[in-house]
């Protein structure tokens, strides 16, 4: 993903636009949190970067479709 812009910084940590898709990013100390339009690209993306940080176990990522946590 391509995370071009970067849209402010605060006590809740770093937050991102992404270049192409209504999603954007916030960093905290403890977590990277994703948010996408209800467009269904958006989600797709999202979801495949989220995935893409989860390969390699060292993640995990919260999904409420699929019985919670994943790793």
């Amino acid at each position: 993903m391509n995370f071009k812009h970067e849209l402010k910084e605060s006590d809740n940590g770093l937050e991102f636009a992404h270049s192409n898709y209504t999603i954007t990013a916030l960093l905290t100390g403890n977590a990277l949190y994703f948010t996408a339009s209800f467009n269904e690209e958006s989600i797709f993306e999202a979801g495949m970067a989220v995935s893409e940080f989860t390969d390699t176990g060292e993640f995990a990522k919260y999904d409420p479709q699929n019985t919670g946590w994943e790793i």
